[in-house]
């Protein structure tokens, strides 16, 4: 919990150091030189850049806790209601393609690991190769190529808040996302569950007899399990970062989208909100995957 605070306060920082430390005069890029020092002062403190810079980090945090998160400049709406109105779809996706990367790289992992030396495992290094050597935009646009233009069987573009309606645009884009974080996964999985073959309880189970389905989640699956969900876990930011750039291949109406059009017209508060909100669901994420790796298997929390 201590450590969750520290890094929401540091996450919480760097999101209030983009303004203070990009390059230029943020309110000159917006207003641009031709600006009357009036005009200027009254922009500086709709940004909350008046004042010493200790003043505008105490303003910026109490507003932060009390979740105001300053108003946009292209628009004038609130930011936080422009995150909560588009933040839906990021965390749609961000989900599915969590389960579905678990849903995948635990039987590849598992097979991986029963057969090291199999014509499965080469196929599989190949295969992973290819993935993680092709960049991430150009899997959304072939998949978006072959999947919808060309077959029909997923949406071009677009999101529904419904559901199933939702999975319908979701599975597609996290399956792009999919194909280079389960490769990984798997890998982490497969070495994991030949360290627990070596275990004196796996010797103990067959010699028992005991069910092949309990075997295998009893005795391997969940034993070996928590260095995978911590590995996902902790690369909540990275995947955060994919989703950005697959709802702008997708055409989703999430938060990534809106951090991209912030960027590119320069919505100083925008940016900074998601920003700062990003931080923080890494760090939710993050706890979360800890809870459950200490739920799965008790001696993971050993340590911690």
């Amino acid at each position: 919990m201590a450590r969750g605070v520290a890094v929401s306060f540091i996450v919480a920082t760097v999101a209030f150091s983009v303004l203070r430390f990009a390059p230029g005069d943020p309110v000159l890029a917006i207003l641009g030189d031709q600006a009357t020092p009036s005009a200027v002062t009254a922009m500086r403190a709709k940004l909350g850049l008046d004042g010493n810079i200790f003043v505008q980090y105490l303003r910026f945090l109490g507003h932060a806790v009390r979740g105001d998160l300053g108003t946009s400049i292209t628009s004038g709406v609130p930011v936080a209601r422009i995150i909560g109105d588009s933040i839906a779809p990021t965390l749609s996706l961000v989900a599915m393609t969590a389960i579905l990367a678990l849903i995948f790289s635990v039987p590849l992992g598992l097979r991986l690991a029963l057969a090291p030396e199999g014509l499965f495992s080469k196929v599989f290094r190949v295969a992973a190769s290819l993935s993680l050597a092709m960049p991430g935009f150009f899997l959304g646009l072939l998949a978006l190529l072959l999947f919808a233009i060309r077959w029909g069987v997923a949406p071009v573009a677009g999101f529904t808040s419904t559901f199933p309606g939702a999975l319908t645009y979701l599975w597609l884009p996290a399956l792009v996302i999919c194909a280079q974080l389960v490769p990984i996964l798997a890998r982490v999985f497969r070495a994991s569950v030949l360290r627990t073959l070596d275990e004196e309880f796996i010797e103990a189970a067959i010699v028992r007899g005991v069910s092949r389905p309990r075997f295998y989640w009893h005795y391997l699956i969940r034993p070996s399990i928590a260095p995978t969900i911590a590995l996902l876990g902790y690369i909540t930011g990275q995947l955060l970062g994919a989703s950005v750039m697959i709802e702008m291949v997708f055409s989703m109406p999430g938060i990534g989208t809106r951090l991209v059009r912030a960027v590119t017209t320069r919505d100083y508060p925008t940016v900074q909100g998601i920003l700062l909100v990003f931080g923080v669901l890494v760090v939710l994420i993050t706890t979360l995957s800890e809870l459950v790796i200490k739920r799965l298997d008790p001696r993971a929390g050993g340590d911690r």
